[in-house]
C-alpha cells in the first residue's frame, strides 16, 4: 500500500526544515521528512515552480533554500493543477 501526502502538508514540513538548515539536498529533506527521495524531489519541483523554493545546482545534485522572509503560505487547487501540467 502507498501513502498518499498532501501538497500542503509537504510544503508546510518543507518550509519549517528548510527555514531551520539552510540549503538542503533532496536526499537529506528525504531523510528527514520520512519520505521516498523521488517522490519529495516531485513537490520540490512543485514549489520550486510557485516560486516557493529555489535551487542551485552544485555538481550533479541540486541544493534547495528559501529566499529570505519565506514563510507558509497557502496554496491555491488550482495553481496546483497548472503546475501539475507543466511538470508532466
Amino acid at each position: 500500500m502507498y501513502k498518499r501526502y498532501n501538497l500542503s502538508d509537504i510544503q508546510k514540513e518543507v518550509i519549517k526544515l528548510l527555514q531551520n538548515n539552510n540549503p538542503m539536498s533532496s536526499t537529506e529533506i528525504s531523510k528527514k521528512m520520512g519520505t521516498n527521495r523521488i517522490t519529495i524531489s516531485k513537490y520540490l519541483d512543485i514549489l520550486y515552480f510557485q516560486k516557493i523554493l529555489n535551487k542551485k545546482k552544485i555538481g550533479s545534485v541540486n541544493f534547495w533554500f528559501l529566499d529570505p522572509g519565506i514563510i507558509n503560505f497557502d496554496l491555491r487547487d488550482e495553481n496546483y493543477i497548472d503546475l501539475q501540467q507543466k511538470l508532466i
